[in-house]
């Protein structure tokens, strides 16, 4: 997925307040949003596999003699499901501008000033390697607290080259963060113990994917086909 752009409409550049520092946005300076595309399908496919099983539930309903009214009312209320789903799902985005990073969901945003902005880090699902239909690096921001926060549709599978995209967020956001801006250790604490979990995890699951290779490979040895 190719992250769509907004521009600064100011010639002169806005001025943004970091704290006590003033930075000034020049008028070229882009800001990505990421989102679903538009007119993307993804998600129909679960419903369509499905399709077959409702009917067939439908079928025997009415073999047992259920009202028509059900008949109807469960079909468009399932319909009525998916398209509040739908539309729920359509709303998830990042968006970055001159105020900072908003992460909209389903129900709400919310924003985080490059100011309050504490890090900006690539993280790798250790479950990428077990099952490939899993996003293998996502992207969060830590904020003045600490506090970990998913940046939507900014990860390996929509994002082409997400190593460089990231690379550009955090120029950006160095540069809009104020130059009087500093490290809360607090938020630095925090966020140390989130990378010290992460690499446990991360350490879990190769001692999982080694004892799984190891019982395969005494599998294969003791059978006749190995």
């Amino acid at each position: 997925m190719t992250p769509r752009s907004g521009r600064c409409g100011h010639r002169s550049g806005p001025a943004i307040q970091g704290g006590r520092g003033t930075t000034t946005i020049d008028e070229d300076v882009h800001f990505p949003e990421y989102r679903t595309p538009a007119g993307c399908l993804g998600g129909l496919a679960l419903p369509s596999v499905g399709l077959t099983g409702i009917l067939a539930g439908l079928a025997q309903i009415s073999h047992n003699g259920a009202p028509l009214w059900l008949l109807l009312a469960l079909p468009a209320f399932l319909i009525l499901v998916f398209l509040l789903l739908r539309i729920a799902s359509g709303r998830v985005a990042t968006f970055t501008g001159p105020d900072g990073i908003t992460v909209r969901r389903p129900f709400g945003e919310r924003r985080t000033a490059w100011p309050d902005i504490q890090a900006i880090e690539i993280h790798s699902n250790p479950s990428a390697v077990a099952d490939s239909g899993v996003i293998a690096e996502f992207v969060v921001l830590h904020d003045r607290g600490g506090r970990r926060l998913l940046l939507p549709h900014l990860n390996s599978t929509t994002v082409f080259g997400l190593h460089e995209d990231v690379a550009r967020l955090r120029v950006r956001w160095e540069h809009l963060r104020g130059t009087d801006w500093v490290a809360l250790p607090e938020a630095a604490e925090k966020i140390a113990r989130t990378r010290r979990g992460m690499r446990r995890q991360r350490g879990s699951w190769s001692g999982w994917r080694s004892v799984a290779a190891w019982r395969w490979s005494a599998s294969c040895c003791s059978s006749s086909w190995c």
